[in-house]
Formats: C-alpha cells, structure tokens, sequence
C-alpha cells in the first residue's frame, strides 16, 4: 500500500477550494454582466429617445416644420390604415360567424368562404352586431346558388324515431290492474 504524502493532499484541498470559489466568482460575474446588460440597454433606449428629439428640434430650428409635419403625417397615416385594416378583419369575422351560425350546416371546405356575399350583411359598429334578416337572406342566397359547398346536419327522421323507443313488454289487455298503475307512473301521467 501506497500512504499519499501530505503535500498531495494539499493540493488537492487547494484545487477543490479553487474550484468552489471559480463558479462562485462565475456566478457573481454573470448576474454583473447582466445587470450592465440591463442598464446598457435601458440607457441605449434613453439615448435613442434623445437623438430623436435632438433631430426634431434641430428640424424645428431650422424651420423644416414642412419635412417634420409630413413625417408625423406618415406615421399617423401608417398607423390609421392598420388600425382600419384590423377592424375590417374583425367585421368580417363578426360576420361570417353569424352566417356560419344561421347556415343549419358547415361549408366543406374554407376556401367556399369566398363566395359569402358578406358586403350584403348590415354590421353596425357601435353595438357590433349584424342584422339578423340581413344575415338570413345572405344565407337563403348562398344555399341557393352552392348548396353543394355545404355539409347540411341531417337530423332523424320521423320513422326512425320510433325504432329507438322502448317497447313495453306486455300489452296493457294483458296486464293486470297494479301493473297498468305502475306502468302509468312511470309515465308520469298519474
């Protein structure tokens, strides 16, 4: 047997020291890194914000009040027809619900929604709701020219009802008069 000697056990006391303290001081120096990260960025937005009101004022001083209000005029412009854009994909949504709603079945396939006359839907857009009559015509048109676009729901037919019912097990001139009773109660009518 081999006895370790006191200075291998030294050192390997000492690396393992080394090694704890390395991923603590690694810790330590990532939450540093993020945290000037954060400001970095933070000062970075300020900087930007400030370089745009410089190139305003600098605009301004210079009288360019024509390029700066042509510029603001744009962005509300750009911002208008988006907001525009996304309320007529809302409206025709509101729409095509409704009509999905009324149509007694399901359009095969959703490229058929094409052919939805949804321009003779009336929509008002302070209570976002659709005319229902206006709905009902739109639909009666639709099934009339493309029924074949459409998976009606099929429900049971009148005939077939009866062969789900339960058949009683005696006729009633066969019962006797508790059994009738009973069976009466059970159809509530007593």
């Amino acid at each position: 047997m081999s006895e370790t000697s006191p200075v291998s056990d030294q050192v390997e006391v000492v690396s393992n020291e080394r090694d704890k303290s390395q991923d603590k001081v690694a810790y330590e120096t990532y939450q540093r890194v993020l945290n000037e990260a954060k400001t970095a960025k933070e000062k970075l937005r300020t900087l930007e914000a400030a370089q745009q009101l410089q190139v305003e004022s600098k605009m301004k001083e210079q009288n360019e009040w024509k390029a700066l209000a042509e510029a603001k005029e744009l962005e509300a412009k750009n911002l208008s027809e988006r907001l525009n854009g996304l309320e007529s994909t809302i409206t025709e949504s509101i729409k095509l619900n409704s009509f999905q709603k009324h149509l007694g079945g399901k359009i095969k396939s959703d490229e058929y929604y094409q052919f939805v006359d949804t321009n003779s839907i009336a929509y008002n857009p302070e209570t976002k709701r659709v005319d229902e009559e206006s709905v009902k015509k739109v639909v009666a048109e639709f099934v009339k020219k493309h029924a074949s676009l459409v998976e009606f729901k099929v429900g049971k037919m009148p005939n077939e009802a009866a062969s789900t019912m339960k058949v009683k097990e005696k006729n009633y001139s066969d019962m006797s008069k508790e059994e009738i009773e009973a069976e009466l109660r059970k159809l509530g009518r007593i």
